[in-house]
Parts: structure tokens; sequence; C-alpha cells
């Protein structure tokens, strides 16, 4: 799988592909070459709205995780309402964007044919005390 992360400068996730670009126009030239299936966008970098707008009418339907900073139930439910796949808060560690990462794998690969089976995704235990995202079944 690849990873592809929009404005994340300090990320780096060991155990997926990761493609560092710094924007949407830059998302669209590789989703034309090699269409990534997760793309992670910092909201406090882009404008949501447009990035959603954008990565829609590319091919290979990547799911969108948006980075943010801040945001009241209403932004978020509206992003998730918009398409976007899952929210993370900041700050947040590693492993927390890697669970987030493989949970819209997870969830990809339960809404299309799996092309691999499911159980090889390289996916970690979420943290015990791991706090609620929006969308990942805990909240």
């Amino acid at each position: 799988e690849i990873l592809i992360v929009t404005g994340v400068q300090t990320c780096a996730l060991p155990i997926f592909e990761v493609t560092g670009v710094s924007s949407l126009l830059e998302v669209a030239l590789h989703q034309f070459e090699s269409p990534a299936n997760v793309i992670v966008c910092d909201a406090d970098e882009v404008n949501w709205r447009t990035a959603l707008g954008t990565l829609r009418e590319l091919p290979g339907e990547a799911d969108v995780i948006f980075l943010i900073g801040h945001a009241d139930d209403r932004l978020w439910l509206e992003m998730l309402d918009a398409g976007a796949c899952d929210l993370l808060q900041k700050p947040f560690c590693e492993d927390e964007l890697c669970w987030v990462v493989c949970t819209a794998l997870k969830r990809r690969a339960m809404r299309r044919p799996p092309d691999r089976a499911t159980s090889t995704l390289p996916c970690p235990p979420p943290n015990a005390g791991k706090r609620a995202v929006a969308g990942d079944g805990l909240s």
C-alpha cells in the first residue's frame, strides 16, 4: 500500500510505503502515475473542502484522512459527511497515525474485492490509552 502524506513534514511510517508531497498538484500527478489508497492531508495547511473536491476527481478513489489542530464536533461531522475517511487531532503519535491508516485500509478492503488478504495488513493493535478518534468505532 502507498500512503501519500501532504503537508505533513515530520511523518515517517515504517510499515507503509510513504511518498511525501507538498501540494495538491503533486498529489494529482502522483495519483495519475501510481494511485495511492490513502492520502493524509494537514487540514491546517490546505483548505479541506478544496482538497476533498480535488481528490474526488482523481483516479484511484483514495481514502482521505485529515490531520487537524482543533475542531469542534460540528466541524468533525461536516468533514466526515463531506467525504473525509477519518480525522486525527494534533498532536498525535506515530502509532495513532498508523492505527488510523490501518483502519482506513481495512475499511477499504471490506468495500472492495480484495486483491490481497486483509490479514496481511501490517497493522499494530491500538494503544490501550489511545483517545477516541471520530469515525474509528471507539467514540
